[in-house]
């Protein structure tokens, strides 16, 4: 519990009766019975009525052996808890948006499931093929019976409400970087990402629990588990967000403001701050990353079209469930930042993927 509450405190989130609404059970995800004895695990999985699975290992290096028993397996494990229940289970699982496209970009429901298994194994890394895999399994059982809502968020980012950001999120750590280096790249205007609070992404998820478990037709009716992609509407371009970090930069009085360089200069300067002698863990822990920041920024953007298509399917049941990212929430964002790397020097938060 201990674990559960200096978590929950780090991103302000703790409240006292919370203590009494948790009970923590140690084991292990990726292992059979989640590490459990095996009674113990029938023993819990008859008393659950909704089971929320978003346990995984996100992480866009490793391959898919490496992921598979964090993503396949705890998956795996987390449809046979539902199956020990004497009542009917709702099996709520959260993917990610990589799921949905193929190697050439194009919605992957779109081709059979042996086209889709190609596209997944040849397209993407081993992350979004663990989670296409464990989809698999969720409809499967579907399929048999168990009603399923597979929910795809694409990027999440940090909460609306003051800004809180998981620390170890590659998009947080490339903005981390800009304001250590105190510079940020001149990029093209196209380029774009498209975020998702995460505080939405999760009452998303909530408010959807709640509507299913007041009205079983929903999932009773569907022949395949419904799928939810959990996008924001509208992109945010990152000349935008680099232009903020700049302006922001100025609004603390700093002597050494943040000011903008060529692409090619940044990268250089990015790889000199990594491979000095003695770099800032953040520093150390983008050292994987920056063959390919020497290239370009990664656009975690959605083409127009495809939000079109998917954002049908997010908003049919909250049309309002999130608005766009404007500048007041990226400067959240860079408090945050800044208040993080400032912990980082003692406490060592960040860590490498």
């Amino acid at each position: 519990m201990e674990q559960i509450k200096k978590s929950l405190s780090f991103y302000n989130l703790w409240e006292d009766d919370l203590e009494g609404r948790i009970r923590p059970i140690v084991g292990d995800a990726s292992l059979p019975y989640f590490g459990l004895p095996e009674e113990e695990f029938q023993t819990i999985g008859k008393t659950l009525r909704t089971i929320i699975h978003c346990a995984s290992w996100v992480n866009i290096i490793f391959d898919y052996s490496t992921l598979k028993p964090s993503n396949v397996i705890s998956t795996l494990e987390a449809l046979r808890l539902a199956n020990q229940s004497e009542v009917l289970v709702n099996f709520h699982y959260v993917s990610t948006l990589s799921t949905v496209f193929g190697a050439v970009g194009k919605v992957a429901h779109q081709h059979t499931e042996e086209e889709e298994y190609k596209l997944a194994s040849a397209g993407r890394g081993g992350y979004a093929l663990s989670k296409w895999i464990a989809e698999r399994l969720v409809i499967q059982c579907h399929r048999k019976g168990l009603p399923t809502v597979i929910y795809q968020p694409g990027t999440i980012g940090g909460s609306s409400i003051d800004g809180s950001f998981n620390v170890n999120d590659y998009v947080f750590k490339i903005l981390a970087c800009m304001i250590e280096m105190k510079k940020v790249p001149i990029v093209s205007s196209e380029l774009s990402l498209n975020i998702t609070p995460v505080d939405k992404v999760s009452n998303y998820i909530v408010q959807m629990v709640k509507k299913i478990n007041s009205d079983a037709n929903l999932l009773s009716a569907s022949l395949d588990s419904i799928t939810l992609p959990i996008l924001n509407p509208s992109n945010l371009l990152w000349k935008d967000v680099l232009h903020w970090i700049v302006s922001h930069s100025k609004t603390k009085n700093d002597a050494n403001a943040v000011e903008s360089i060529p692409y090619s200069d940044w990268a250089h300067q990015l790889g000199n701050s990594i491979n000095k002698v003695k770099p800032s863990q953040l520093m150390i822990s983008m050292e994987p990353f920056l063959p390919q920041l020497k290239l370009h920024i990664p656009s975690f953007g959605i083409s127009e079209s495809n939000v079109s298509k998917l954002i049908s399917q997010t908003t049919l049941h909250f049309p309002h469930f999130c608005k766009r990212i404007e500048r007041e929430l990226v400067y959240k964002y860079l408090d945050q930042i800044i208040r993080i790397s400032s912990l980082d020097k003692t406490q060592g938060l960040f860590i490498m993927f």
